[in-house]
């Protein structure tokens, strides 16, 4: 196919023609304007293609600047991921975490760097590991807790979980494991968490509950051992009645209360009767056992609420707070009862033993401990004086004994 004249050139060649066949000269300036047009369109076509050209390269060094930018750009993002990974990986070895991701789909587990440090896994250990090869690591004895967290991670979107892991070297590692679920459908299909070694952290707790328990023990033993000096302070040795000093307070106290609220408190000092022969007669241990039976006998007789001590060596003194006065002389002879109606024995031999009583009652009003003790010796004395084996109130009281036998 011929190819078609470019339309200039055709231009030229008439005007040539025109030129050589000597037309006239109007045909050869209408060929003329032709071609003036023809240069004018082409000055243009071309200033528009400059243009054009110029629009490009600006367009094309613009983008190539911003192409530059984009890539610095994703270098410095890319320098600063690999810091921050640098510093994950720094922070995994100094806070001993690792993290993983568990699918479910093809039962793999993919663990950092981090994890298999933790794990102690060899350098040639894929970090993409089975759930049977993860299993593997697990203690015997956390197998159960295992399928716990399986069957929790199914329900709940969080949860967290302490095991043990066996690790190739042959020792054993406490991991807390704090994991999220992602669910499609209702079923869980990934898991991601975090593994943190608190094996120090458990030593730790686990070293400070045995010394917070042995600290207990000595607390416990301090005040066992404080308890038993107390006791030791304000009880008698052999009978475990109050001591002297003991119950000479108690009667402070009584009295002191019963001045505040009007009532009246009885005191009795009671003594043992020929006790020295006891002593002399059947020996020292026999004496012993006369004075806790005799406190045996005491203890039964007397409220609950009354306060029984040891007041010397064979003489008590009793205290009986709020105490009607009507029946207080018949309660005393209850005591003195208890004693002589029952033989004592000193081994196989019985003999009977007897007590006498001196007894007071506070007066309204202010009384002194020293001052009703000093009355209740009276009465003691006047007890032995008429005969022993008996009671004496004092006049005070305003209550006399009933009628009762003597012994010399």
């Amino acid at each position: 196919m011929k190819r078609p004249m470019d339309p200039h050139v055709h231009a030229l060649k008439k005007l040539i023609e025109v030129r050589d066949a000597s037309e006239n000269r109007h045909e050869a300036l209408h060929h003329l304007a032709l071609l003036e047009r023809s240069l004018r369109q082409m000055k243009f076509m071309l200033e528009h293609l400059v243009r054009k050209n110029h629009s490009l390269k600006c367009l094309m060094a613009q983008k190539s600047k911003d192409f530059e930018e984009e890539v610095l750009k994703l270098e410095a993002k890319s320098a600063e991921l690999t810091k921050v990974d640098d510093r994950m990986k720094l922070a995994e070895q100094v806070a001993r975490f690792g993290v993983w991701e568990a699918s479910h789909r093809t039962e793999t587990m993919t663990i950092s760097q981090g994890l298999k440090a933790l794990l102690r896994l060899p350098a040639e250990q894929p970090l993409e590991m089975s759930f049977a090869e993860w299993s593997r690591l697990i203690h015997p004895k956390d197998t159960a807790e295992v399928a716990g967290i399986v069957a929790k991670a199914a329900e709940e979107p969080d949860f967290e979980a302490e095991l043990r892991v066996n690790l190739p070297d042959g020792t054993t590692r406490w991991h807390r494991v704090r994991a999220q679920g992602e669910f499609v459908e209702g079923r869980l299909v990934r898991g991601i968490g975090m593994t943190i070694d608190v094996t120090t952290e458990r030593e730790t707790l686990n070293a400070l509950r045995a010394a917070e328990a042995a600290l207990q023990r000595e607390k416990r033993g301090l005040m066992d051992a404080r308890e038993r000096l107390r006791d030791q302070a304000t009880h008698d040795g052999l009978t475990r009645l109050w001591n002297r000093t003991a119950i000479l307070e108690i009667l402070e106290r009584e009295l002191e209360r019963g001045c505040r609220q009007g009532h009246v408190t009885g005191l009795v000092l009671a003594d043992i009767d020929f006790f020295k022969k006891v002593n002399d007669t059947y020996g020292h241990q026999a004496g012993d056992a006369v004075l806790c039976e005799v406190t045996r006998r005491l203890s039964s007789v007397i409220r609950s609420y009354d306060s029984l001590g040891r007041y010397g060596g064979e003489e008590f003194l009793l205290v009986m707070p709020n105490c009607c006065v009507e029946r207080y002389a018949s309660r005393v002879e209850r005591m003195r009862s208890a004693i002589a109606d029952t033989p004592f024995l000193a081994g196989d031999t019985a003999f009977a033993m007897t007590c006498s009583f001196g007894s007071v009652c506070s007066a309204p009003g202010r009384t002194t401990a020293r001052d009703l003790i000093r009355l209740a010796d009276e009465s003691l004395y006047r007890a032995k004086a008429l005969g022993r084996n008996r009671v004496e109130v004092h006049e005070r009281t305003g209550a006399r004994p009933p009628a009762m036998a003597g012994r010399d």
